[in-house]
């Protein structure tokens, strides 16, 4: 569990209506951006977290995620890393990857095209940065990929979709790109 700044979380927050409600981009630190997420009056946060190698003093070995035959996925430079945390009542942030099946989103269906919406409303904003990766546990795997896989059909006539597969457990990882750019 993280911690917020006090009020922090109210003000993201401040502008959201109706069960589902996907907000705009906003910078929490030097390499973190987050939406956030209402999903059956729930908040989430979905952080979106520049490698450490392009802000920090950071080892390039570090940004290589292993592959399920034992080599190295070597990501474009300017990847993005996916956290979806529970924004609860005070100012904590639980990853959605430590939640309990009660407590995590009910309909997963419904649950990924709200995370969808986030992902795209970050991607149109930095369409550069277009290669993302999730975290995953054996209970959360399945909603994530179907965040974009399979590419549902009103957005396949607009964009182009990779599935990194060849990604070892616990990561999950997909190329987007515009097929108007």
């Amino acid at each position: 569990m993280r911690l917020m700044r006090t009020g922090l979380a109210d003000d993201l927050f401040a502008t959201a209506h109706g069960a589902t409600w996907v907000g705009g981009i906003h910078a929490l630190s030097r390499n973190l951006e987050a939406v956030p997420v209402v999903f059956d009056g729930q908040r989430y946060l979905m952080e979106f977290e520049t490698p450490a190698f392009l802000t920090q003093v950071d080892a390039f070995e570090n940004i290589l995620y292993a592959t399920n035959r034992g080599g190295s996925f070597v990501p474009k430079l300017d990847h993005r890393v996916i956290r979806i945390s529970l924004a609860d009542s005070g100012q904590n942030l639980r990853n959605l990857c430590r939640l309990s099946a009660t407590e995590g989103p009910s309909n997963h269906e419904r649950f990924s095209a709200a995370i969808r919406r986030a992902v795209l409303t970050y991607y149109r904003s930095a369409p550069h940065a277009n290669q993302y990766f999730f975290l995953t546990t054996p209970e959360t795997r399945a909603m994530l990929l179907a965040i974009f896989h399979p590419l549902p059909e009103d957005l396949a006539d607009r964009y182009d979709l990779r599935v990194h597969e060849e990604l070892a457990d616990p990561f999950i990882g997909f190329t987007l790109v515009s097929k108007l750019l």
